[in-house]
């Protein structure tokens, strides 16, 4: 899995941590190598998508 929160109001080279975070994209590389299918807003990824933000703490 490849998965990528961002903060845009926060620059991530001078800033180490947000409150505020978005999902930009999450990736089966096993499914999709080539990352053309992005995960995120799909029901069936939602509980990877939990674990993988709780996992960001």
């Amino acid at each position: 899995m490849r998965y990528k929160t961002v903060n845009k109001n926060k620059n991530g080279w001078k800033d180490s941590c947000s409150n505020v975070y978005v999902e930009q994209y999450l990736y089966d590389l096993e499914v999709d190598p080539y990352e053309q299918h992005n995960l995120i807003g799909d029901l069936a990824y939602s509980q990877v998508c939990a674990v993988m933000n709780w996992l960001r703490y």
